[in-house]
């Protein structure tokens, strides 16, 4: 998951999310790691399924999630 934010490829965004969506009783490192990629890919399309993620879980996560909201926001200009 962590290699998928790397490399960039906006194209697994919505692989990405339906995995943050599906995964709800998975542990907390998958979800923060998918969290992270979606943060560092910057696709607007993920801030839906990362603010579900602020609400849903009570980890690392959750504050990951708010840090990749802000990335996206800034990186494609939305206030």
């Amino acid at each position: 998951v962590f290699a998928l934010g790397e490399l960039g490829d906006r194209n697994v965004v919505p692989l990405l999310i339906e995995a943050l969506e599906s995964l709800y009783w998975s542990d907390c490192t998958t979800r923060f790691w998918l969290v992270q990629a979606l943060g560092k890919l910057g696709d607007a399309r993920a801030i839906s399924a990362l603010q579900d993620a602020i609400k849903k879980h009570h980890c690392e996560t959750a504050r990951e999630a708010e840090a990749s909201i802000k990335r996206i926001e800034e990186l494609n200009n939305i206030q």
